[in-house]
């Protein structure tokens, strides 16, 4: 497997078991009033309108954390206290130009490997 093979497989991961996750679960609760991190009182207070808001809002602030994340794994970079490494051994964040804007690229991770690309997830609560 090549390098950048590894940092794809990485990214591919990322968005189906962190991302994908997330947004489902919140986008979940939100429709269904499911249990999780949102607080009942919270969604007592969304009315059917105001869910393309907070819909834009959860996939935002998930993809601000996954960004915030992916940064803070680039910065650690030139620490060798802590470093993410592929099957090779090689630190991904070393792989990539810009480990932190990886998913968000045209053809970036979001597009290639999300079940919520930018449109779908604009699109979720009208399915």
């Amino acid at each position: 497997m090549s390098e950048r093979d590894e940092l794809d497989a990485f990214g591919r991961l990322l968005m189906h078991e962190v991302r994908d996750r997330a947004i489902r679960e919140l986008l979940d609760q939100l429709t269904d009033g499911g249990t999780g991190p949102l607080p009942g009182e919270l969604l007592q207070q969304v009315s059917p309108a105001d869910h393309p808001a907070v819909r834009n809002l959860i996939v935002k602030a998930v993809d601000q954390s996954i960004g915030n994340f992916l940064f803070f794994i680039d910065q650690m970079e030139t620490d060798a206290r802590f470093v993410i490494s592929g099957q090779s051994g090689t630190s991904l964040a070393s792989i990539s130009d810009g480990i932190h804007v990886e998913p968000f690229m045209t053809n970036g991770w979001i597009e290639k490997y999300s079940e919520f690309s930018e449109k779908e997830a604009s699109d979720a609560f009208e399915r």
